[in-house]
């Protein structure tokens, strides 16, 4: 409990705030930890509850901070849409700015790279209708709805989103737009230039400043075109429809091919990620559903998606030829409703094998355990918010496996007591307190609900970096868990709310949005709650958005929760690949080499239309790349990828100089040229969120076993492989209560039992008895989905699964676009293997046609299993 109360609270108010919690002001705790009622917190700053919402009704849940959007929700007609490769900005009274991010460039000085929007026209709404309110209407994985009106409330919704070409809008009755250039304009349909004047027809065509523009209407619409004004106005929108769409197209001579797909309207748009475990793979999908407004010809019943770099290089799906060059680098054109992403999860351990090859000392390892163990875990600098209690509580849970790995079981107990004591006072509120607490603001319908750590810092009273703050508080949790069973099981519920707080993996839930930090097209998160800036949302630390993903994976593997475990895993991967080329541009396609030449290999800040060499705290080389390395973790092997890159990056930070950051530069260092003398260079470490025990077991760890290496991988996700000298070490840690055989394939093939709770260090693979055999049917304790049987299939197909115990379960059928196609299963089972059978038919007892299924297993415990299988008729 906490040992001080600095504000005083009536007593009626303590009553209240008590039970709000059981009333359903927030989200429900089963079992241990509690939160304030945010409604009854003062004088914290910019709190949520102080917020004024520009929104419709129809937003009815949380509504998203942290996105590239989220500043619409909070200004009237003002800020940036940079959707990319589209860009947008309401101007008051003037309609709406619409134009594209063009190549990052470096104007020959400075420290900033830009992608710099260039705006070509602004629409309007014809007959000087003047908007002067803007409200979100609607929003999905990588869209925005806004809701563009005049003082009546007459106007129009406009839908936009990352990667799309195309802007739809829909207006009021009686309403049509108007498109104002900013430079000369030539106008073009599908037979040549148009003349000044009226014309009849769906579709035209608009050269400016070397861009392609089209525009499309419903069949019989009414223009006026004046080119020498530099105006395009629709004067009737045929058949008395209401929609319109605008596309960026990339020559001319693409009109018909964008007029073909114009008028699939995208209503939402998913992202599906599915690990497979035999392959070691994180599987996405990315989804647009679309309604057609209206018919014609030829058309293509799908809409266009612009593939960002971190997709297309990744991607198995067939692209068209069409590119186009952006602030994210060269895009790629799909011509589908979805497209995959395929990545390879390389393991995740909760600590690095025990050092074995000299110089490394057990008694020096042990000096530098026994000296944290005469400590008390706090805050540096008895600093009480989030982030700092955050970085201390990750540096407690760092050095218990390796007081396991020493031994000491008596320190590791300390350090089990400590961070169990730390993490029990955050997570329990006591009316009257003043700090390390959580408080939950309920501002629904449609505010930015969430659950805020108090004290709050760097922003973080109003959402600002909660993935950075609370992943350590999870990374924390994930390590706990695996010492402390009951305890997970005790707090389970508030673990799950603070993920949930930054990485909710439930679109509709009712107190959290969907994947706060999360920018799930771009691939990365942003760090910047309200997104307030012209040049969009921005994000410093890649590295602690990381450490965010790295604790729900933890969390995941060792409570057995799938669900989010299998999120974490996705938000890991994709997440690193945008590093790897947004940040790292390690591939150097994305920035100009003039930017590289004479500034840096890397951006250490990302905005939505800039770069930025430079940090908001500290200054230097040492600083500027090392807050993108921090906190140095098992988690942390993305860094080690890519060794060529690294030997840059590590030369262009120079003389490491600097109090504190020794350690971080090379622990990273090590990652890439793994060496024990790495050891002798470090004369300080960052004490805030490190000890000397990590720093000196990681250098001699790596030096013992080498690199990661990225060729083998296995069929269970907490693994690891090393490469030194060509001599591999496999690693495995089992977070089941039974024994697993693990099988490793790629570049070599073979097996490793792990006993339970085990964790396994090996040179030596047993031979693979059976390729494909999976650790979840080894046991009966597990529960499983088993890919059906046949497939490809034609008439009838088998789908078998097992539950450890009795569940009420579903097991529903989706076609490609995530529709549900038929639903096998809904009702209570008993435990054990079950067997269904899917005739190819669906709700309504009529056959579907060819094509890729998916078919999901879930239970009432959030645990879920998606296959895919085939259908040929």
């Amino acid at each position: 409990m906490k040992k001080s109360t600095m504000k005083v609270i009536f007593t009626i108010a303590l009553v209240l705030l008590m039970i709000s919690v059981s009333l359903g002001q927030g989200p429900p705790i089963t079992g241990q930890g509690s939160y304030a009622d945010g409604s009854m917190i003062s004088g914290e700053g910019e709190l949520p509850s102080r917020f004024r919402y520009y929104k419709t009704d129809n937003i009815t849940g949380p509504m998203p901070t942290n996105d590239w959007w989220t500043a619409q929700a909070i200004t009237q007609m003002n800020g940036t849409l940079p959707a990319i490769p589209l860009v947008l900005a309401p101007l008051f009274s003037k309609g709406i700015k619409v134009g594209s991010v063009g190549a990052p460039s470096y104007p020959g000085s400075g420290n900033l790279v830009y992608f710099t929007p260039t705006y070509d026209f602004r629409l309007m709404i014809n007959d000087g209708v003047s908007l002067v309110n803007s409200l979100v209407d609607g929003f999905s994985d990588w869209t925005v709805d806004l809701r563009l009106e005049d003082i009546t409330g007459k106007g129009l919704k406009l839908t936009v989103g990352h990667g799309l070409p195309y802007i739809y809008c829909i207006f009021d009755d009686g309403l049509t737009p108007k498109m104002r250039f900013y430079y000369d304009i030539t106008v073009f349909d599908q037979d040549g230039v148009v003349d000044d004047g009226v014309y009849v027809g769906t579709h035209l065509g608009i050269i400016t400043q070397d861009k392609y523009y089209g525009f499309f209407a419903p069949e019989g619409t009414v223009w006026q075109v004046n080119a020498g004004a530099r105006e395009v106005t629709v004067t009737t929108l045929g058949g008395g429809k209401d929609f319109f769409s605008i596309a960026l197209m990339t020559a001319m001579e693409d009109l018909d091919f964008f007029f073909k797909r114009a008028y699939q309207f995208v209503v939402d748009t998913q992202v599906f990620w599915e690990y497979r475990q035999n392959q070691s793979q994180v599987v996405s999908t990315y989804s647009a559903f679309t309604i057609e407004m209206e018919d014609h010809p030829g058309d293509v019943n799908n809409t266009l998606m612009w593939l960002y770099p971190h997709h297309w290089k990744n991607s198995p799906t067939k692209l068209n030829v069409r590119t186009f060059v952006s602030g994210r680098g060269l895009m790629k054109l799909v011509d589908g409703n979805s497209f995959t992403v395929v990545h390879r999860w390389h393991g995740l351990l909760p600590v690095f094998p025990y050092p074995t090859q000299p110089p490394f000392s057990k008694s020096k390892l042990q000096s530098y355990v026994d000296r944290l163990q005469q400590e008390t875990i706090h805050a540096i600098f008895g600093n009480t918010d989030t982030y700092w209690w955050g970085k201390a509580l990750g540096k407690w849970a760092k050095i218990i496996p390796i007081a396991e790995q020493v031994g000491d079981t008596t320190a590791q107990n300390y350090f089990i007591d400590q961070l169990q004591g730390a993490l029990n006072d955050w997570f329990t509120y006591t009316p009257g307190e003043s700090n390390k607490y959580f408080a939950y603001f309920n501002l629904n319908p449609g505010g930015f609900s969430g659950l805020l750590g108090f004290d709050t810092s760097f922003g973080s009273d109003h959402y600002n970096d909660q993935h950075f703050h609370l992943g350590y508080f999870i990374y924390a949790a994930g390590i706990l868990a695996m010492y402390d069973p009951q305890w997970a099981a005790e707090y389970k519920d508030f673990v799950e709310c603070v993920i949930n707080q930054y990485a909710c993996p439930f679109r509709n839930n009712e107190y959290f949005p969907f994947l706060r930090t999360m920018d799930v097209y771009e691939g990365h998160s942003w760090a910047d709650g309200l997104a307030w800036e012209d040049w969009g949302n921005c994000q410093e630390s890649s590295s602690e958005a990381m450490n965010g993903w790295t604790g729900i994976v933890l969390w995941g593997m060792a409570t057995g929760n799938k669900t989010y475990r299998d999120m974490g895993m996705w938000g890991w991967t994709t997440e690193a690949s945008a590093i790897r080329n947004y940040w790292f541009d390690v591939d150097e396609d994305i920035y100009p080499t003039s930017y590289r030449d004479n500034v840096s290999n890397m951006v250490t800040i990302l905005y939505g239309l800039k770069g930025w060499y430079g940090t908001w705290g500290g200054y230097g080389p040492v600083y500027l790349h090392g807050i993108n390395y921090i906190p140095v973790t098992p988690g942390s092997i993305y860094l080690g990828l890519d060794p060529i890159y690294a030997d840059k990056d590590f030369s262009r930070i120079g003389a490491i100089n600097l109090f504190g950051w020794h350690g971080i530069i090379y622990m990273y260092r090590a990652l890439n040229q793994p060496d024990a003398d790495l050891f002798s260079n470090v004369r300080s470490i960052d004490t805030s969120g490190d000890t000397w025990a990590n720093t000196y077991h990681w250098i001699h760890s790596l030096a013992s076993f080498g690199r990661i290496d990225t060729s083998v991988y296995a069929d269970y996700p907490s693994y690891g492989v090393f490469n030194k000298n060509g001599v591999r070490t496999y690693v495995v840690k089992n977070y089941s209560d039974s024994q697993l055989i693990v099988n490793f394939k790629g570049t070599v093939s073979g097996s490793v039992i792990v006993p339970a709770y085990g964790y396994v260090v090996t040179q030596e693979l047993l031979p693979s008895s059976v390729e494909d055999w999976s650790p979840s049917i080894l046991t009966s304790k597990q529960y499983c989905l088993r890919q059906n049987y046949p497939n490809p299939f034609n008439s009838e197909t088998t789908i078998q699964f097992q539950i450890t115990s009795p569940e009420h379960v579903t097991l529903k059928i989706y076609n490609i676009r995530g529709q549900e196609v038929r639903t096998l299963l809904n009702q209570k089972l008993p435990a054990g293997n079950k067997t269904v059978f899917w005739d190819g038919t669906n709700n309504q007892g009529r056959a579907v046609n060819s094509g890729v299924y998916l078919y999901r297993l879930e239970t009432k415990r959030d645990i879920f299993f998606m296959k895919k299988m085939i259908l040929l008729r």
